[in-house]
């Protein structure tokens, strides 16, 4: 009779393992199939946009996508000149040679948390390592970062507690640390005596492997002394992008 109990205990322990493993599949099931969903949608919204332009705005179109593929295919030119360069003066040093980063088009299709608009699920990008940080760029300025998450990609955004790297400050260069706090951003472990002031611009400072240096991603509104460092408020250039298109900078290749 005594074994009873612990025959029932027992069955109760493997019920509850199988519950959350079916759980867990379930769970993963139901995103992927959301994620097909949500991808489906933005590529009907851009399908309907292209078929409406190549229509009714055809001519106009077809004179702005030429003017672009010009620019680009200079820019591609001067890429590979500065890659030509750089590589002879690194030779010059016998140092290896050096590999551009990589830049890829990825687009943000839904909010991982309801209430959190600083952290989306990323699509169209397939990292290898969930160690490696890759970086967001909206207009020409920071967004943000993104990792590989339990098999996923997440954006972390400017404002997301996850979210930091390194920072130049003004015509100084002063370095700084940014990081997320409260849907805003503040930049940390500034040194005492830095030639800082209010209005100055941030900019990535390209040490921490995520970013190259010089991407723009605000101005700083508030400085603080802290114990021993300076803290700073910065009001950031990319804030309350929403859902859709970005670029992800992979440095993976740099060394």
């Amino acid at each position: 009779m005594k074994s009873k109990p612990l025959f029932f205990f027992i069955l109760f322990l493997i019920g509850l393992f199988v519950f959350f493993k079916l759980d867990h599949v379930m769970r993963n099931g139901v995103l992927a199939l959301s994620d097909g969903i949500k991808n489906g949608f933005f590529d009907t919204k851009a399908w309907i946009v292209d078929v409406y332009q190549s229509h009714f705005d055809q001519a106009e179109t077809i004179a702005n996508l030429k003017e672009q593929l010009q620019k680009l295919e200079a820019l591609k030119i001067e890429k590979l000149e500065l890659q030509a360069e750089l590589n002879q003066l690194l030779g010059f040093y016998n140092l290896p040679p050096t590999s551009m980063t990589q830049i890829f088009p990825v687009r943000s299709i839904s909010y991982v948390e309801m209430g959190n608009y600083n952290r989306v699920w990323l699509s169209d990008f397939e990292a290898q390592r969930s160690d490696k940080f890759y970086g967001l760029i909206v207009g020409g300025y920071v967004a943000g970062i993104a990792r590989l998450d339990q098999g996923r990609m997440v954006g972390y955004l400017n404002g997301d507690s996850l979210c930091s790297y390194g920072v130049f400050i003004g015509d100084s260069r002063a370095l700084g640390i940014l990081r997320g706090e409260e849907n805003h951003a503040v930049i940390d472990y500034i040194p005492l005596g830095s030639k800082i002031s209010v209005g100055d611009e941030v900019m990535t400072n390209g040490m921490d492997g995520i970013f190259f240096a010089d991407i723009p991603l605000g101005k700083i509104t508030k400085i603080i002394e802290e114990g021993g460092y300076l803290s700073a408020q910065i009001s950031l250039y990319a804030k309350g992008h929403g859902l859709g298109y970005m670029w992800l900078l992979d440095r993976s290749g740099k060394k």
